[in-house]
């Protein structure tokens, strides 16, 4: 089986056992280093107080993010979203690996947009334009079939 198989079970456990604080932090680090140079570049500006939750409803996990002062934060699980996208988190780890195609994924209904669907829409063309280079090393390793 492989690694990127067991991310469901794993991001489970992990919810679970890590403080949501702890995790919380991870993420928004991991975020706003991966995508540095499009915050920088003014491509989130749309998220700018403004929030939106992603959730891997399969892994048992809810993110809700917005944009304050040129950073990504990602705020606690109980937080009301504007617009949240749903989807088994194989679904996300796809698209991260570009492996499937967003308009895809939402036609064949594998991914939800609930709420403001224009929020939903700018953040699914900026994601679809950056490339998985922009990946950490070892992200990407782990995300590799």
């Amino acid at each position: 089986m492989r690694l990127h198989a067991l991310l469901p079970n794993a991001a489970r456990i992990l919810t679970r056992t890590v403080p949501t604080s702890l995790q919380r932090a991870i993420i928004e680090d991991a975020l706003n280093h991966a995508l540095a140079e499009a915050i920088a570049d003014a491509r989130f500006d749309f998220m700018e107080a403004r929030v939106l939750a992603v959730a891997a409803d399969d892994a048992g996990v809810i993110w809700p993010m917005t944009l304050i002062a040129g950073r990504l934060l990602v705020l606690p699980p109980q937080t009301p979203a504007e617009t949240t996208i749903h989807g088994p988190l194989s679904v996300f780890v796809a698209l991260v690996r570009g492996q499937l195609d967003p308009d895809t994924a939402f036609f064949q209904r594998e991914l939800i947009v609930e709420g403001d669907t224009e929020l939903g829409l700018a953040a699914k063309n900026t994601l679809d334009a950056l490339d998985p280079e922009i990946l950490p090393a070892p992200v990407r390793r782990l995300l590799v079939p």
